[in-house]
């Protein structure tokens, strides 16, 4: 075998022939990833390369370099020793197999973060229970039951069908999964939540603006901390971002790299 392909019976040329092919179909058509989602089948392509954030930069998944290198190591394998030796080691061979992996070598962050980008486009997210006010007062609304894929496992099958050496398709189901925040975690601070409701609010001054919270908003941002509620961390962030981080003088900004003089330099904001 090499790879995951038996080549027994084959000559030099036509095993040579058939794994040029297989690399020309990887690189062309990549790995096709078949998701059955609750709203059924999605497609997920993963490319050999693809281009990064700018023009000129190219994000690697995965490369299959140095092949040919395996197959000379085969076939000299094949033709070592002397003919009734090569006779003996073709009968093992045939109860033993003998396996040659190919050099495929995936690059499993870039892998990850395509499928985090492309399975959160089609899977379904599970929604956390939360607090809301209704017109008898506050009740809890239920947990959303969302999709996922055993991402351990697809990246195995990836890894798998990567040595099948050809354009290859591997079907995936995704499954059901709850948000971590149930309505029986919340439950026990609903008392909490409606003193929350009628005796809270927080105004947020900045600059000379300012932004109100009400204890119907602030209900909807509660989450359990240990014994007590909490702010959400993520829900106050979003509220920022979207009323108040425009308003920003002089926001913190990220370092960055820039030419200077034909050197890379790293500017500092």
């Amino acid at each position: 075998f090499i790879g995951s392909q038996y080549v027994g019976g084959l000559t030099f040329e036509e095993v040579l022939e058939n794994l040029q092919r297989a690399d020309r179909q990887l690189s062309a058509n990549g790995i096709t990833i078949e998701v059955q989602t609750k709203g059924g089948a999605q497609t997920i392509k993963l490319p050999r390369l693809a281009q990064g954030l700018t023009s000129d930069s190219v994000v690697e998944y995965f490369s299959t370099d140095d092949w040919q290198k395996v197959l000379f190591e085969a076939y000299a394998y094949g033709r070592a020793g002397s003919i009734p030796g090569r006779f003996w080691d073709h009968l093992k061979s045939q109860i033993i197999w003998h396996k040659y992996p190919l050099p495929v070598a995936m690059q499993e962050s870039a892998v990850n973060s395509l499928l985090d980008r492309e399975l959160g486009l089609i899977l379904i997210q599970p929604e956390p229970a939360r607090f809301i006010s209704v017109k008898t007062g506050v009740q809890i609304n239920a947990e959303k039951i969302g999709e996922e894929v055993n991402r351990k496992y697809l990246i195995k099958m990836i890894g798998e069908s990567l040595q099948e050496f050809g354009a290859q398709t591997i079907s995936v189901e995704a499954r059901p999964v709850t948000h971590e925040l149930t309505t029986k975690k919340l439950q026990p601070f609903l008392e909490a939540a409606k003193k929350v409701k009628q005796n809270m609010a927080l105004r947020l001054t900045y600059n000379g603006y300012r932004w109100n919270i009400s204890g119907n908003t602030l209900l909807s941002w509660l989450i359990p901390k240990k014994n007590s509620l909490g702010i959400n961390p993520a829900e106050l962030k979003n509220f920022l971002n979207k009323n108040v981080s425009q308003y920003i003088e002089n926001p913190p900004q990220n370092s960055r790299f820039a030419m200077n003089d034909g050197r890379l330099m790293e500017i500092a904001p």
